[in-house]
């Protein structure tokens, strides 16, 4: 994460958050923090969410379910790019 601008504890803002790549096993995600009536981030990052085999803990791939439903999706994933 990094840290641009302050947020305080009752500051109302808006949180962007886009995937930016379907892989095989893993949903790489960056995300943007606004306050509200302020254009410029607050705060941006970035996480990985892997899917993994509960009893392995091993990762597999992502289920049909959700990639049909990002597929449904492309556009944003190519805007978010």
């Amino acid at each position: 994460m990094q840290y641009h601008r302050p947020l305080l504890l009752h500051d109302t803002g808006t949180c962007t958050l886009a995937v930016q790549d379907v892989q095989r096993s893993s949903l790489p995600f960056a995300f943007t923090l606004q306050r509200h009536g302020d254009a410029r981030p607050a705060v941006t990052g970035s996480m990985l969410c892997v899917c993994v085999d509960g009893a392995t803990r091993r990762p597999v791939p992502l289920p049909r379910t959700i990639r049909e439903a990002l597929a449904d999706d492309a556009y944003m994933l190519a805007e978010a790019s």
